[in-house]
């Protein structure tokens, strides 16, 4: 008995840009045939066909690192060595066509969370996009007197977006942008005076934090977003559950909002 057809998706976007951070690290910029409505916070799936994996094509899911309005859907890629989806997606040319999932998915967005004085905002790698999305949507202020972005990666170089968020810092007094670096030579100087060593957590632990914002992290006046590696959302969330913050539910309303990039 043959085999049910593998299902073909037609290409229905193209690549219209492309922004490179770092070696294997860059943002697409990708215009679909039609609309695609979300909410910052949420993801779709990008695609390409293929034929040496298995299937016919081959997909994986990203955040919208763009806001809503914006001429383009952008999402931000790591180049995975040997993977099935991401060296195809990094030797795409401007005008090259590629597939993009009408739906959208996702529930990690700010709609979650009530009103509060401050709204902390803690991403590893790529885990950064969907809070460029929120911040780029403009309303955040809104709902949330102050924001604080906490970002941590490897390497300078690996802090997506990083000058975009030092200049919002520097005309927004009530947006705080608090970057940290864990391989980076101590003696390199990239100009960031207030650059950070170590993990985020060391950022969330209360003299440190309290000395970088001039606030307390404290679950009267925040909520706390976590997106990025595994390992940090479940360490970051027992740091906070000591200090009694709650993992937010749809029954039990608490302060900590999370999303797993890996």
């Amino acid at each position: 008995m043959s085999g049910s057809p593998t299902r073909v998706l037609e290409p229905n976007a193209v690549l219209v840009a492309r922004r490179d951070f770092a070696p294997g690290l860059a943002s697409f910029f990708v215009r679909p045939d039609a609309l695609v409505s979300f909410v910052p916070g949420q993801f779709t799936r990008l695609g390409l066909p293929f034929t040496d994996h298995g299937s016919e094509f081959v997909r994986h899911a990203y955040s919208f690192a763009s806001a809503p309005n914006a001429d383009a859907c952008e999402f931000l890629v790591r180049l995975v060595p040997g993977g099935a989806l991401t060296p195809g997606l990094f030797d795409l040319e401007i005008g090259d066509p590629l597939w993009v999932e009408p739906r959208v998915h996702g529930k990690f967005t700010l709609d979650a969370a009530p009103d509060s004085d401050e709204l902390v905002l803690v991403g590893t790698g790529t885990g950064i996009a969907p809070y460029r999305s929120m911040l780029k949507s403009g309303s955040v202020h809104d709902r949330f007197r102050r924001v604080v972005l906490v970002h941590g990666a490897r390497y300078v170089h690996d802090l997506a977006y990083r000058e975009e968020f030092e200049q919002m810092a520097a005309i927004d007094d009530d947006f705080e942008y608090l970057a940290t670096v864990t391989v980076e030579p101590d003696e390199a100087d990239h100009g960031l005076g207030r650059l950070h060593r170590g993990r985020v957590l060391r950022l969330l632990e209360p003299d440190l934090y309290r000395e970088a914002t001039g606030h307390e992290l404290v679950p009267e006046r925040c909520q706390v977003f976590l997106c990025g590696n595994p390992a940090m959302i479940t360490d970051a969330t027992l740091l906070l559950e000591e200090r009694g913050f709650r993992k937010h539910r749809t029954r039990l309303p608490g302060h900590i909002h999370s999303e797993r990039f890996w």
